[in-house]
């Protein structure tokens, strides 16, 4: 045992410097096969506690046999490390979350299926009319809208005889962040939100927040008009400039009676925020 603790003392500075190696090379992206990676993201952590528990035991040893500049050189690897790790760490978060999922490819559009553009609002100012996000700028007098490929159209009218036009979804500042607004009849207060549904698999899309995200309280409705105006909402999965299909409900809560029931369904040709 001493002659253990003594060549952890006098080679405090491997557990440093391997736990540093370990943490770069296992973020320099793929540096490894798939299955590799994946055994390493299961294992990882252990390896990590192992090396810094055996840096813990250096520096313990080095402060008992009164080694107080091994143990101070303990004490400022691991802080390093740490600095180093969470550097290095951050870095790979980022590129893995810049990188595509693929989840359009996988989730393609059902052939001959009819959906709806997501729209975005083209104002006008002093006579000219400008796309704040693009900073595109075209000549017009008039407000006009436009869906993502420059088609152009009329705004939407909303007719409380046909149902397809009381929900609308609008484009925001990036791609897969969207706002919707929602028109409906008389009804009781309560809460309107969305929830959304990838179409050709029916795989709910950002369950954990879209709720809380789309939710609007309104107090009763008496008659036909707007509930919910432009309420912003992100969809997670997928990638920009990547679409697929995606039934949108609109769900209504009663705080009454504590039910819940959907309103209305529409189809939206949509693409996910890309980190």
């Amino acid at each position: 045992m001493k002659k253990f603790s003594e060549w952890l003392v006098r080679y405090w500075w491997i557990w440093p410097v391997a736990c540093t190696a370990y943490t770069i090379v296992v973020c320099i992206p793929g540096l490894f096969p798939p299955k590799i990676d994946a055994i390493i993201n299961k294992i990882g952590i252990f390896i990590e506690l192992f090396l810094l528990f055996m840096q813990l035991l250096s520096f313990i040893y080095a402060l008992k046999m009164k080694k107080n500049g091994k143990a101070l050189g303990c004490l400022a690897a691991g802080f390093g490390w740490l600095i180093i790790t969470t550097m290095f760490s951050g870095f790979y978060l980022l590129w893995e979350q810049s990188q595509p999922t693929g989840y359009a490819a996988s989730h393609p559009i059902p052939e001959g299926l009819e959906y709806n553009i997501p729209l975005q609002e083209i104002r006008v100012v002093d006579g000219d009319t400008v796309v704040p996000v693009l900073g595109i700028e075209l000549r017009g007098t008039d407000t006009m809208y436009y869906r993502k490929g420059w088609q152009k159209h009329t705004p939407p009218t909303i007719d409380k005889e046909n149902e397809q036009t009381w929900l609308q979804i609008w484009n925001s500042f990036q791609g897969g962040i969207y706002k919707y607004s929602f028109y409906y009849p008389e009804l009781l207060s309560g809460t309107i939100y969305l929830r959304c549904f990838e179409v050709s698999k029916n795989e709910e899309l950002s369950a954990r927040r879209l709720k809380e995200a789309t939710s609007v309280d309104f107090h009763r409705h008496f008659k036909f008009g707007k509930i919910v105006d432009m309420q912003q909402f992100t969809i997670y999965e997928g990638d920009w400039g990547e679409y697929y299909a995606v039934r949108v409900e609109v769900w209504y809560h009663d705080p009454v009676k504590k039910e819940e029931r959907m309103l209305m369904s529409k189809i939206y040709r949509m693409e996910g925020w890309m980190r």
